[in-house]
């Protein structure tokens, strides 16, 4: 080592000890230098921070070039905070180590160069570096979730109609012949008349998905079916290996304890029972322990027919058998048995294997499945298309052959490596082994969720596993917290070292490693002093006297209404925290309710919050953006309507559309035309006939519609359907903010769909029957910003990386259900099914294996994933944490949570729970109830008050983070509909399209688009707005894709030219031809005193005698409300623009396109001062309110037909 490189190490390993306080194993985390370092790094142990440093210390300390060093994240969004965060600690290192700072400066103008990213990014970027050692488009991309759809859609069609050349087509020629073979033959012409196409490409897709990620090529697919034998005895000895000590503890439990004890209590010798016959048959049979080899003959005797357990009739041995079951295992023998079943099957399969039938249609599945992936994965090629896992598989080619650029990375730095997949981790290998990198991993096997994309904690482990064997490796726990309060993380460490008190897996073998305060800081002791409630566990159960027991809604309802009046009298008693001020300086302040986050496992609890916590108790509840699009009722309403669109004849189609609340028919009168159809015995009578017969109104609208999708598309039917908002009157008030957004969205997804795969009505209705079928993975947009203050919901895989100030974990109640499809793609297996082709088997009664085997591998998984799940959600709160449930009660009025759910998790590993007074336990409707133990239940049941809120502003006050002229001017018109807009997502009657084509907001996009390319003469306009068909398709691969549909209606083009035509002619053309500075789409921000910025753009501005105009184009009619509205917009961008320039526009004008006509908006400075303010006022109501009605402008309102607030206030009323 040079002086110069023993001088920097000193330098900056005592600047990270001494001045930004790294804890011991964080410095040897950073410093480290053997060849594969494994960090097990816990919540909140700063891991983010230690791998960021591991970075500059490689490049400023041992002079690793920047682009030989590969960083890789889990999240595009991890990815830009980490650069940003490494260049932000490279610029302070300038200033407080100027001995390095030329050395900081040079990393800083280079880090461009760094290779910092997720790894399919990189697997991109290896793929075009290397591009020419690779068969490829170059110009390759992601295929669209449409693109992908349609590409199954024609699967299922050519299975379902038999149509194998369909898929042959695109196969090479060495699949040709196999594939020939196993579509066209007769097992799976039977698989398809058991299955249906659907069933089977759907499972072909999901086998697809989990093989890929595990490193398998279709190749390696068919290989195995030809193999399924010797497959099948690799999993025998895995599942021998897994159950064998449990068989042996239940050996031991039978033959050493539960029969001698029934002996001693009985005459057993003497008893005739086959329960007894059969306890001493057992008995004698099996005194010797039990091993490998014959541990399965022992299940099989215990539970097979001729076993104990099948002979369960009452009598004074099964009663002492139970008892003494009940004290040992606190289960009975029935609950035993049942418990276990899969035992038997398990025994069976090691024993017989699965019967040849099973074998057979599992093969030729298997096969299937090979040629569906050789077929999809020739389809994406030839269309210039890759799915995420084809980037790492042509990445990993590519590395193959240029293995000068895999040796070029020196190091490899990896975030959330426990999230890694098999295919992820082959891609790493050969980076190192070809380059004999040093691998630094980083990640936490406790807090591993991602099942579901696949990720395999396994792989970390075994990393870990060689990090404590090799010589050249190094494990390092960070297990020192800085998130957490004291009494939560005790909490914490407490409950999981219960849940896991030997190991944190069945096939990981790390113990639980529990979180340590940190003690010896300075901060640490005031950093206690938060005076919000550090626990608390809600449980709500029915009254253990009463008869009618309530139902799970309503005693979720009692938990969730307990649980906001927690969270009111915390903010309105201004509980403290412990948080950072603007300075970074740590400080205690009091609670806001965006302090608070409440985590749902699944987003089925999502309705039930909105329900209470908005609805009846009037809280500031915001949803984060992850729910489920295609799940959603409102969204496959709008499959049933196009399903109807595009074939009325089909009654079953056309009866759910018209039980949708699209149909705007009462659903009684929906039912009633059902039942009448479903009676009627002419086959003629369709039910459309019937509609058209009975509601000759409503059916004429339908026609309408679909004459408007069959020649313009469905997205246009839908459109014009939104323009008339009463269909969302339809829904419940409270689901009206969701409803409209979502129905939009529908919109957009449509178009993007007619605008890449199929325009026409009869193939988007396809695919959208078969997205929310699926509920394919579909995001809602997120619009909250970081400082409205509002409490946030969201899933505990959404809340994954982030941390709040409280945090309610609800749905405790929930479970783990099992996959119940016929076909189960199974990593054990390969495909695991329930049934079979009748006329395969002799007998009807079909004993299949496979299911019952992969459930008890996944079953496992599951559960484990749950408990890793918990501790995520847990290890969220800083300063508080919040566990809410609901329980039934047994006989003697104990809880008795849901099996396999968090609850039960919770209570049975930790009884001494149940006495403190943190723990809530609420029967019938005593919400205010204190602490009560289960074991002495309240004895009355009587009703208690309802507790009305009234949500009351905080001292401290917030502001939005931005404002602009569309949120401004609609709050100073009415709060409510500000309210109804921003917070409730509902559209403005004049922003949906309308015959004439004046307004919608894809009409104003488009016109806003030509209006900025344009020089405002009228000879451009043949350019722009072209009436020539062929110049007019040469024109619209330059359109943004989303308004390309709109652009080939040459009517759309006929009008914004007209428009435009008459601006030409117009005064202000003139003005503009003529100005020196002309900006269009001026976009702007402009700080208002650091409390909140100003943005937006500006539709013009121009420069005229030293002074700038504004105008602001509008194409919709005008209104009484759209006037006052407009009028606010324009004094925001003149406060905006004299903000930025310290001088007040010339003019402000309004020009409306369809009318020709400019209206002047009056103003002046004293005016626009005022604005300033109104604006910052603005900017603080619009996170708090009040939101009540402007009810002067109620009669210009545009939505009063449908406005909320009168529900609103009667809700209120009836609550006080």
């Amino acid at each position: 080592m040079s002086k110069k490189t023993s001088d920097k190490r000193t330098l900056l390993f005592n600047y990270l000890k001494d001045k930004e306080g790294l804890e011991e194993k964080q410095l040897e985390a950073v410093t480290s230098e053997e060849k594969l370092i494994a960090v097990s790094a816990g919540a909140g142990s700063g891991k983010t921070l230690t791998l960021a440093w591991r970075f500059i210390w490689l490049v400023s300390v041992l002079e690793v070039p920047l682009n030989s060093i590969l960083t890789i994240t889990f999240t595009e969004k991890a990815a830009a905070e980490m650069k940003e965060r490494i260049e932000k600690i490279l610029k302070r290192l300038v200033l407080d180590l100027p001995a390095m700072s030329d050395t900081f400066n040079d990393i800083i103008d280079r880090m461009d160069d760094a290779y910092i990213s997720t790894i399919h990014a990189f697997a991109m970027r290896v793929m075009k570096e290397s591009g020419l050692f690779l068969d490829l488009d170059p110009n390759a991309r992601i295929i669209t979730n449409a693109e992908n759809a349609s590409l199954w859609l024609t699967i299922e069609r050519a299975l379902d109609y038999q149509e194998e050349e369909v898929l042959l087509d695109q196969l090479p020629k060495e699949w040709k012949e196999r594939a020939q073979k196993i579509l066209s033959s007769s097992e799976l012409e039977d698989l398809l008349n058991t299955f249906g196409a659907k069933t089977i490409s759907e499972s072909a897709e999901k086998f697809i998905s989990s093989y890929a990620s595990r490193g398998y090529s279709p190749e390696d697919v068919w290989s195995m079916a030809e193999n399924m034998e010797a497959e099948d005895d690799k999993i025998k000895a895995l599942l021998l290996e897994r159950l064998l000590g449990e068989w042996q503890e239940a050996q031991s439990l039978w033959i050493e304890e539960l029969i001698p004890h029934i002996k001693g209590q009985t005459n057993l010798d003497k008893e005739k029972a086959k329960f007894s016959q059969r306890l001493l048959w057992l008995h004698n049979k099996w005194k010797e322990p039990i091993d490998e080899t014959n541990a399965p003959d022992f299940i099989m005797d215990l539970f097979g027919n001729e076993g104990p357990l099948r002979a369960l009739q009452n009598g004074k041995v099964k009663k002492a058998a139970d008892e003494f079951l009940k004290e040992t295992l606190g289960l009975s023998l029935k609950e035993f048995r049942d418990g276990n079943t899969g035992w038997f099957q398990a025994a069976s399969f090691i024993k017989e294997g699965v019967p040849h039938e099973e074998k057979r249609a599992r093969m030729t599945l298997i096969k299937v499945f090979s040629v569906l992936w050789k077929y999809v994965e020739r389809a994406r090629y030839n269309r210039g298309t890759l799915s995420f896992d084809d980037l790492i598989r042509f990445a990993l080619w590519a590395l193959d052959r240029d293995e000068r650029y895999a040796k070029k990375f020196a190091h490899i730095l990896v975030d959330e490596f426990q999230d890694t997949d098999g295919l992820q981790d082959l891609m790493l290998k050969a980076i190192r082994n070809k380059g004999d990198s040093t691998l630094f991993i980083v990640g936490d096997l406790q807090q591993s969720i991602y099942r579901f994309r696949h990720a395999q904690p396994k792989v970390f482990w075994e990393y870990i596993r060689e990090s404590h064997s090799s010589s050249c490796a190094k494990s390092i726990n960070l297990d020192i917290s800085f998130r957490s309060r004291g009494a939560v993380m005790e909490k914490v460490n407490n409950m999981f070292s219960k849940i896991w008190p030997s190991t944190i897996a069945k096939d990981i073998q790390k113990p639980f490693m529990p979180l340590e305060a940190p003690k010896h800081h300075h901060w640490w002791q005031k950093r206690q002093k938060s005076t919000v409630e550090p626990f608390k566990l809600i449980i709500a159960t029915s009254c253990p006297d009463k008869e009618d027991k309530e139902k799970i809604d309503q005693l979720r309802a009692r938990a969730l209404e307990s649980l906001g009046h927690f969270i009111v009298q915390s903010v309105e008693g201004k509980k403290t925290i412990w948080d950072k001020d603007e300075k970074g300086n740590f400080i205690l302040r009091s609670l806001r309710y965006r302090d608070f986050a409440i985590l749902v496992p699944s987003r089925t609890q999502y309705d039930a919050i909105e329900n209470v916590l908005i609805e009846k108790l009037g809280l500031p509840v915001y949803f984060e953006g992850n729910r489920s699009f295609y799940g959603r009722g409102e969204t496959k309403d709008i499959s049933f309507l196009l399903k109807a669109l595009a074939n009325p004849e089909d009654d079953l189609a056309t009866a759910s559309f018209l039980c949708s609340p699209l149909s705007g028919l009462p659903i009684e009168e929906a039912s009633s035309l059902v039942k009448e159809h479903k009676k009627a015995d002419n086959e003629s009578c369709s039910l459309i006939f019937l509609f058209q017969r009975n509601h000759p109104e409503e059916w004429k609208a339908f026609e309408r519609l679909r004459k408007v999708a069959k020649v313009k598309g469905a997205s246009w039917a839908l459109a014009s359907l939104l323009e008339d908002g009463r269909i969302l009157l339809a829904y419940p008030s409270w689901k009206r903010r969701r409803i409209a957004a979502n129905l939009r969205k529908a919109i957009d997804v449509i178009r993007e769909y007619e605008t890449f795969v199929d325009p026409s009505l009869e193939g988007t209705a396809a695919y959208m029957e078969r997205a929310t079928y699926l509920e394919s993975d579909l995001q809602e947009a997120d619009i909250l910003g970081e400082n409205d203050d509002m409490i946030r919901v969201m899933t505990v895989h959404a809340a994954k990386g982030l941390e709040f100030p409280v945090v309610a974990v609800v749905g405790l109640e929930n479970s783990s259900n099992k996959r119940n499809d016929s076909i189960l793609p199974s990593k054990w297996l390969g495909v695991a099914i329930s049934k079979l082709p009748e006329e395969w088997l002799p007998q009807k009664e079909q004993k299949l294996l496979s299911k019952d085997i992969h459930s008890l591998f996944e079953s496992q998984e599951i559960l484990e994933e749950q408990e890793r799940l918990l501790y995520v959600a847990c290890t969220r709160a800083k300063d508080s944490l919040i566990l809410c449930g609901v329980s039934n009660l047994d006989d003697q009025g104990r809880l008795k949570p849901k099996k396999n759910s968090w609850l039960e998790l919770i209570l049975l590993r930790m009884e001494e729970l149940m006495e403190e007074e943190s723990v809530k336990i609420l029967y019938s409707d005593q919400q205010n109830q204190g602490a009560q133990s289960p074991k002495q239940p309240e004895p009355s049941c009587s009703l208690g008050p309802i507790v009305t809120i009234e949500k009351k502003p905080l001292v401290e006050e917030t502001f939005l983070e931005n404002i602009t002229a569309s949120i401004y001017a609609l709050y100073r018109f009415c709060p409510h509909a500000y309210r109804m807009k921003y917070r409730q997502g509902l559209d403005i009657a004049w922003e949906s399209p309308t015959e004439d084509g004046r307004g919608g907001s894809d009409m104003g996009s488009l016109t806003h688009w030509i209006l900025k390319d344009w020089d405002y003469s009228q000879e451009s306009l043949d350019v722009l707005l072209p009436l020539d068909e062929a110049k007019k398709m040469e024109r619209l691969k330059i359109i943004p894709p989303y308004l390309r549909p709109l652009y080939k209606e040459s009517s759309t083009l006929k009008i914004i030219r007209a428009w435009l035509s008459k601006l030409a002619e117009s005064p202000l053309a003139s003005q503009v031809r003529a100005s020196s500075k002309v900006m269009k789409e001026l976009p702007f921000r402009v700080d208002l005193g650091g409390k909140t910025e100003m943005t937006g753009y500006m539709d013009l501005v121009f420069e005229d005698q030293g002074a700038f105009w504004i105008v602001d184009y509008k194409i919709t009619a005008p209104q009484e409300a759209s006037k006052a509205l407009y009028k606010d917009q324009l004094l925001f961008y003149g406060t905006a623009l004299w903000k930025m320039t310290q001088k007040p526009p010339k003019g402000l004008g309004i020009y409306h396109l369809p009318e020709g006509t400019l209206e002047n908006v009056p103003f002046s400075l004293d005016l626009l001062e005022e604005e300033a303010q109104k604006i910052q006022e603005v900017a603080s109501l619009g996170c708090w309110g009040p939101f009540t009605p402007n009810e002067t402008n109620c009669s210009i309102c545009p939505w009063r037909g449908s406005c909320t607030a009168l529900a609103f206030t009667m809700r209120k009323e009836e609550l006080s």
